[in-house]
């Protein structure tokens, strides 16, 4: 499938009032994968998060797992995603963007999962609910939500606004600056 209808079907399917989950993978070999994280490799995460999302999804959620920006194919994980789609007759409900922007399906998301992507702070500006399955700055309880991968597709919960507002003022007054990279 090209990518731009990928995106179209996505978007089609979340504008019917399906859930959608977006997915955010880290770019290969960085610190976030093996240090922060206990996948050591988005293939790993991949294979954890589709098999779950098979498992323990509504039957009506879709899971939209996006490529980071940086990934220049070392893993390959599209093939490795379209045997997991496969395996679990996951058609129609698992879609996988390599180089789409994430703006584009952000606003349609219901809720993030991620190990440790800046994307996901984005989220939860947003109010979005964020699971964070790696160690990350921002995976606060309030925050973040704080059930296993298993309960997240069911139980997803947006943070506290009152806990994004004060936690965005922490950060602008102590050691960042507006803006995106």
């Amino acid at each position: 499938h090209e990518e731009s209808d990928v995106l179209a079907r996505t978007l089609e399917l979340a504008d019917a009032g399906r859930k959608v989950f977006l997915a955010l993978l880290q770019k290969p070999g960085d610190a976030q994968l093996v240090v922060h994280s206990r996948h050591g490799g988005n293939a790993a995460f991949v294979d954890e998060l589709i098999s779950s999302f098979a498992a323990d999804a509504p039957q009506e959620a879709i899971l939209v797992v996006k490529q980071h920006p940086l990934d220049y194919g070392v893993e390959r994980t599209p093939a490795r995603v379209a045997a997991l789609i496969a395996r679990h007759k996951l058609e129609d409900r698992v879609f996988f963007l390599r180089k789409t922007s994430i703006d584009k399906i952000m606003a349609r998301a219901h809720a993030v999962v991620t190990i440790n992507s800046t994307a996901g702070l984005a989220a939860i500006i947003e109010e979005k609910p964020v699971l964070c399955v790696g160690r990350a700055f921002y995976n606060i309880p309030g925050l973040t939500s704080a059930v296993p991968l298993a309960r997240f597709w069911r139980e997803a919960v947006a943070p506290s606004p009152d806990l994004v507002k004060g936690f965005i003022a922490f950060l602008k007054s102590t050691s960042q600056f507006n803006g995106g990279f």
